[in-house]
């Protein structure tokens, strides 16, 4: 265990120091993350100041923390998983992690570890501060709710590295992961509420939404902060994690198979 957790310290501090060298790169998607923001806030406000009350139960100034957590959210998450383990298994690099003395697993971890915390600390800080300016009043955070959210996002992460893990494995029959990604982003932004809180959206696929994992990305972790009550905490966190472990056993299934596949053929 030891050597997993050097392991994956190490992948971290790889990719970290790695996606430091594009700084230009990442002083525009920082620019860029913040005129969107910029502009979602403004669209919250005139659509907040054009109705009669709170839209969803969230007031003008929860819609607009519900905006910059998600902004804050996003980039922590493994999102990109799926898609550096498609490109290993397009250009053939795929083998040669197969053959290291810890599973690949692991390194895709700590990659994804080592890219959400630069991703944090550059597009994080311009939704903290867009907070400072356009956050009227604060929430109460005790640490029995700092200890909830941390475990409702450590749950949200888990579920997303093995969604992401899941959607690689396809690319050992599409070789290529362009369209499948382009359909994942969607489904995540829609059903995870990215684009807007899912309390929006009308009852009956709030019914769906009940009984998938997806909530726990942004909407329960927010509200929790927010010291919203919700009818997704009671259940989510069960959910999240029985759809973690039934993809998890899906994705073990498949890999070994295909693993095993790839030494007979590959020799």
């Amino acid at each position: 265990m030891r050597r997993i957790l050097t392991y994956i310290r190490v992948e971290a501090k790889l990719a970290f120091i790695s996606k430091s060298t594009y700084r230009a790169a990442t002083i525009l998607s920082a620019l860029t993350n913040t005129f969107l923001m910029i502009i979602y806030i403004y669209l919250w406000k005139a659509i907040c100041a054009s109705s009669d009350g709170a839209l969803g139960g969230y007031d003008l100034n929860e819609m607009i923390l519900y905006i910059l957590i998600v902004k804050l959210l996003k980039p922590l998450y493994p999102f990109g998983v799926s898609q550096l383990y498609g490109g290993r298994v397009k250009n053939g690099d795929i083998a040669n992690y197969l053959l290291k003395p810890v599973r690949m697993e692991w390194q895709l971890l700590g990659n994804a570890i080592g890219k959400g915390c630069y991703d944090l600390l550059t597009n994080g800080g311009p939704a903290l501060i867009l907070s400072l300016l356009f956050v009227s009043s604060w929430p109460r955070v005790t640490a029995s709710t700092f200890f909830l959210l941390f475990a409702y996002v450590i749950s949200a992460y888990a579920f997303v590295f093995v969604f992401e893990l899941c959607i690689g494995v396809i690319s050992y029959y599409t070789s290529n992961l362009w369209g499948v990604n382009k359909l994942k982003r969607s489904v995540m932004s829609f059903f995870a509420g990215e684009l807007l809180p899912l309390t929006l959206y009308p009852q009956a696929l709030l019914k769906i939404l009940r009984i998938l994992p997806f909530a726990s990305v942004y909407l329960v972790p927010s509200n929790i902060f927010m010291g919203i009550s919700s009818e997704f905490t009671l259940v989510s966190f069960i959910i999240v994690w029985l759809f973690t472990f039934v993809l998890l056993t899906f994705y073990g299934m498949f890999s070994h198979k295909i693993t095993k596949n790839i030494m007979v053929y590959g020799g």
